[in-house]
């Protein structure tokens, strides 16, 4: 007997994409609060004096400091869908480029990246980076960050396939689903 296929009401709408990206980013920013040192994060001094971790006793605990990493890589996984709703193959490309963005700035805190990302900063190639150098010494690398991005783009990609946004044309519709 086969499944009924799910069908997902409006997955296409640019708006409403925006709309789950906008809840998800200022999920993301509250999590970001609750669970993170706030003030070396931010690079605002008037914050160094609130506690360290509101969620310290919580649940939440074993994820807490990757479910910011999780919820902002949602959020522009899902923006990214809603600006190339009608070009599936650019759609495939920006998910692909917005991930590895993505990556990448998890990459630029790791200690053993960090020495060549402040050099480069002080050449004329990466002038236009100005802030790139104290993101990366005022973040702290976390390989379960990582899994947090991944597991964003996986979840965004299910849905993608399930809300149909790769199906290029008619004709393929059989070998994508």
């Amino acid at each position: 007997m086969k499944t009924p296929d799910l069908q997902l009401p409006h997955a296409n709408n640019p708006f409403l994409l925006l709309m789950a990206a906008s809840v998800t980013l200022f999920a993301g920013t509250v999590t970001y609060l609750l669970a993170r040192p706030v003030a070396p994060a931010l690079m605002i001094e008037v914050l160094k004096d609130l506690p360290a971790s509101a969620l310290q006793d919580s649940l939440f605990l074993p994820f807490a400091h990757q479910l910011p990493s999780f919820f902002h890589m949602l959020a522009m996984l899902l923006a990214t869908m809603a600006v190339t709703t009608n070009q599936p193959r650019l759609r495939v490309a920006a998910l692909g480029v917005t991930a590895i963005l993505g990556f990448a700035m998890e990459f630029v805190q790791h200690p053993a990246v960090l020495n060549s990302v402040g050099a480069c900063t002080k050449t004329a190639f990466c002038s236009w980076l100005p802030g790139l150098e104290n993101y990366a010494r005022s973040g702290t690398f976390d390989p379960l960050d990582l899994v947090a991005i991944a597991c964003a783009l996986i979840a965004t990609l299910l849905y993608s396939r399930k809300s149909s946004l790769f199906k290029i044309s008619n004709r393929h519709n059989k070998d994508l689903t």
